[in-house]
């Protein structure tokens, strides 16, 4: 028999393995994390279809569209009813 010779796991195997395992469920709970945060809250996810990148096309930083006035300039911008200068104007006046 070849006694003394050890199970065929050595500590660094075991440490090995606690690592990958460590680092396998912090990636997971990170990314559902993000998926939730992407989803709900900066705008750019489908809870919020009308964000950045949605369908509201072209956008002013200084307008976010949070009340109607604002949605409506926005949308009579990106349909050429308002001109550049006429939406800067616009902008303006209700106090962005």
């Amino acid at each position: 028999m070849m006694s003394g010779w050890g199970t065929g796991f050595h500590w660094w195997a075991w440490a090995l393995g606690i690592a990958t395992t460590a680092v396998f469920w912090i990636l997971v709970i990170w990314a559902i994390v993000a998926l939730v945060r992407w989803a709900r809250h900066d705008g750019n996810g489908p809870a919020n279809p009308d964000g950045p990148r949605g369908p509201g096309g072209i956008r002013d930083t200084d307008d976010r569209g949070d009340d109607a006035s604002g949605r409506t300039l926005v949308r009579r911008y990106t349909a050429g009813e308002v001109d550049v200068g006429e939406y800067h104007r616009r902008v303006g006046t209700l106090g962005r």
